[in-house]
């Protein structure tokens, strides 16, 4: 199964443990 390009952004936030980004991420996601 592919990653997609939301998913490969929020490992790479999960990997930064940038708070910020991952709110950013959520938020674009829904």
């Amino acid at each position: 199964m592919k990653l997609n390009r939301n998913e490969k952004a929020l490992s790479k936030a999960a990997q930064s443990k940038d708070p910020e980004l991952k709110n950013r991420l959520k938020k674009s996601q829904i």
